[in-house]
């Protein structure tokens, strides 16, 4: 490798393009501001030193260590640039950079094995990582979500809303550009002696050189499952090892005895059950799925200075109520919001999907349709950004006739920064007093107000823990969020109690919150499922129903509804009430029977398996049968 540096106006470009580069690194420090604004500055130097030396050398490739030398820069180049956009979200760990550049350095070194050619595939490679890298911002601004594998499988259906996208230009594409523009002159500006760089031997290095760098991704994508949702997967396995993750979730294979003829047996077996009740009986439904709800003394005793869900607590007495195993801790919202509203269950995918993201088509067997079916206008809100999880399309998939989201609606008061429960609960009781009389009303909501992030300086908690010496801010703020919450569910339930019409209200948690480990052993020890468990209740106005369910789960809470409702309950939801009949709860880690946690396979369960075997074939056709009847799922009057 022979370094040869410009002269006379060759030098003045490269000092000009240093200083651009060094500009550009400031200004995106500046634009981009917070605590981090230092560090980035401090890289302008780097930066201009290193456009410096892209703009005025001439890098001469004679053997095969200069070489690989070329490769394992271009390699690691191409991972800053892909991935400097999206510290605006996250920090990519060190660990995922090698994980990305042993990727890189790979696919570069197999293709100079092929091609003898690494400049121009090398400068292919920065530009497809820059390229892909603007689209990843754009799709995380318009869905809240990195790419995912099953969004380059659906491209057909990105590029149909690809207009209502907005697109906007984040700080660090600034050093992006900066970065990206200096390797390319580097790399173009490189020459290759082609004949010494053809031997075989040469090849064989390259061959070899990528075998050893590709150790570390392939063993990461083999022994680790993908963090499809936030930002987990970018930030722990890099950009392109984590689609080569999730990519290993997009197909989900049929279950053993899958076939046409064994759906419509269970059809068969499972009949649909045909309305309890008509016209002006029907009761309007209102379910409330609320952000990290859940009775911490789930986790074990402890004592606060107030009740942090009085009115809670007296409500679950009268009402149909108890504890559901939810599918997820500490996040991933969406499936909770997936099992309630396709009775779906997430025990029956690969781990670490998100239905939303992966599974949806745009029209979607589901809870929603059911109601509609039934002749109900359908409700979707949620007072965040439309765009999370992706919900501005799932939703309407899903069969809501109307969806409101932060920017449809004044809100008006928040907590935290967050829209409040009790904003929420007077918008549904706006929406409520201005619904279509002709028509009762379904409506699903989910709040955002307890979001996880429990140590708010300005906010000043009113729970507290005795006997801990305040040793836990977090969980006090946390535990009152809560209060705030039940009295939210005050205000709906009076309100509701007090109209003539009958109303069922449904309300449950998604997830629990993310306490700290600290406490969880302070107040313990649990079972790894204690983790899992959240509140429910289905109270309404008018039979007063009142029963104890010591255990259940998110994806049978509505077979549990319709059966309230008395409305008209398809043959899939049939089948659920009668797997709960045997199946107490389910979640990915396994099922409670009799009282008893039980691991998929168990072979002294065999009632309980065999009915789960049904579940996981109908889940299946329900989800990937697109020849599949839809009426068994979503019930008379589908289309």
């Amino acid at each position: 490798m022979v370094i040869q540096w410009e002269k006379g106006r060759g030098r003045l470009l490269a000092v000009a393009a240093g200083l651009i580069a060094a500009a550009m690194q400031i200004a995106a420090a500046l634009w981009l501001g917070g605590r981090h604004m230092k560090l980035y500055a401090a890289l302008a130097l780097p930066m201009g030193l290193f456009a410096f030396a892209a703009f005025g050398s001439r890098v001469t490739i004679r053997r095969g260590w200069g070489m690989l030398v070329e490769l394992l820069c271009i390699a690691g180049a191409s991972v800053l640039i892909l991935h400097l956009p999206l510290h605006q979200w996250t920090v990519v760990t060190l660990r995922a950079y090698a994980r990305g550049a042993g990727l890189a350095a790979a696919l570069l070194g197999l293709v100079f094995a092929v091609t003898a050619n690494m400049k121009w595939f090398g400068a292919f490679w920065l530009t497809f990582n820059l390229v892909f890298s603007i689209i990843d911002v754009a799709v995380i601004e318009f869905s809240g979500n990195a790419i995912t594998a099953s969004d380059i499988v659906a491209i057909g259906t990105a590029a149909n809303v690809a207009g209502n996208y907005h697109f906007e230009i984040l700080p660090l594409m600034l050093s992006q550009a900066a970065l990206y523009i200096a390797c390319m002159a580097m790399v173009l500006r490189s020459r290759e002696e082609r004949p010494r760089l053809k031997k075989l031997s040469v090849r064989l290095v390259a061959l070899g050189c990528a075998a050893v760098m590709a150790v570390y991704p392939t063993y990461t994508v083999m022994t680790r499952q993908g963090k499809t949702w936030k930002d987990k997967g970018i930030r722990l396995n890099s950009v392109l090892v984590e689609l080569l993750l999730e990519a290993k979730t997009i197909r989900v294979s049929p279950p053993e005895g899958y076939s046409p003829e064994a759906v419509t047996a269970l059809s068969e077996k499972y009949p649909a059950r045909a309305a309890r009740v008509s016209g002006e009986k029907r009761p309007h439904v209102i379910a409330i799925m609320i952000e990290a709800f859940c009775d911490l003394s789930v986790l074990g005793a402890f004592e606060t200075d107030v009740d942090y869900m009085p009115f809670t607590h007296r409500l679950m007495d009268e009402s149909v109520s108890g504890t559901a195993l939810a599918s997820t801790f500490g996040g991933g919202t969406a499936r909770s919001e997936w099992e309630f509203l396709t009775g779906n269950s997430m025990a029956f995918l690969p781990g670490s999907t998100m239905p939303f993201r992966q599974y949806m088509n745009g029209r979607d067997n589901s809870l929603v349709r059911v109601f509609e079916n039934a002749g109900y206008h359908t409700i979707g809100m949620h007072p965040f950004k439309s765009n999370g999880w992706g919900r501005n399309k799932v939703y309407p998939g899903l069969g809501f006739d109307e969806t409101y989201f932060i920017d449809d609606l004044d809100w008006g008061e928040t907590v935290r920064g967050f829209v409040s429960d009790r904003a929420l609960v007077r918008q549904i009781i706006r929406l409520y007093e201005n619904r279509d009389a002709g028509r009762p009303l379904f409506l699903f909501g989910v709040t955002v107000q307890n979001h996880g992030g429990y140590d708010t300086p300005d906010y000043e908690s009113t729970v507290h823990l005795k006997g801990m010496d305040r040793a836990y801010p977090a969980v006090e703020q946390y535990l009152s969020l809560i209060r705030e919450t039940d009295d939210a569910i005050r205000e709906l339930v009076e309100y509701f109690a007090a109209v003539d019409e009958p109303v069922i209200i449904v309300f449950f948690g998604d997830h629990q919150p993310n306490t700290r480990g600290s406490f969880r052993s302070a107040v313990g020890p649990q079972t790894s499922q204690q983790l899992y468990m959240v509140p429910f209740a289905m109270w309404d106005n008018y039979e007063h129903r009142a029963e104890h369910v010591e255990i259940t789960s998110l994806n049978f809470l509505p077979a549990r509804l319709l059966d309230l409702a008395g409305v008209q309950k398809p043959s899939f939801y049939c089948m659920l009430s009668e797997v709960n009949r045997t199946v107490d709860a389910m979640n990915p880690m396994g099922y409670y029977s009799g009282g008893v946690f039980h691991s998929y396979g168990d072979r002294d369960d065999a009632e309980a398996a065999a009915l789960l075997r049904d579940y996981n074939i109908y889940q299946y056709a329900n989800m990937f049968d697109g020849a599949a009847d839809p009426a068994l799922f979503i019930g008379a009057g589908a289309q």
